[in-house]
C-alpha cells in the first residue's frame, strides 16, 4: 500500500506511458486529465481508481488547493458546514471564494448545487 510512504511511494516510480501498468508508474499534475480519460476509456468510469497526491505540496499551497467543500446529496451536512465555516475563517476566505456544495451524481446535467 501507499500509506506511510513519502508521497505514497509514487515519487520513486517512472512516468506513465503507453504499455506501462498504471499501478507501476506516476502521472504528473499536468497529465491528470489524460489519466482520467485513459481510466474512463479502459473501465467505462465504473472501475476502481486511486489517486495519491503530494501531501507536502498540497499543504504548502493551502488555501489555494481547496476550491470548495463538498457533501454528497442525501447525507448529513452538519460536518461539512463545520469544516466549511472553519476553513473560511482560518484562511480568511468568503463563501463566494470557497463555496459549500452538494454533489448529486444522479444529476448529470448539473451535479453540483450551492448550499446556503
Amino acid at each position: 500500500g501507499t500509506q506511510g510512504k513519502h508521497n505514497g511511494g509514487c515519487d520513486r516510480l517512472a512516468p506513465c506511458r503507453p504499455g506501462v501498468q498504471w499501478w507501476n508508474c506516476q502521472w504528473s499534475a499536468e497529465r491528470i486529465k489524460l489519466m482520467l480519460e485513459a481510466h474512463v476509456a479502459s473501465s467505462g468510469a465504473s472501475g476502481y481508481n486511486e489517486v495519491v497526491l503530494d501531501g507536502e505540496r498540497w499543504e504548502a499551497d493551502l488555501p489555494d488547493t481547496i476550491e470548495a467543500i463538498v457533501v454528497l446529496a442525501g447525507h448529513d451536512q452538519t460536518r461539512a458546514r463545520e469544516v466549511h465555516t472553519s476553513f473560511c475563517l482560518k484562511f480568511k476566505r468568503s463563501v463566494q471564494e470557497v463555496p459549500l456544495l452538494e454533489y448529486d451524481p444522479h444529476q448529470s446535467h448539473a451535479p453540483f448545487k450551492t448550499i446556503h
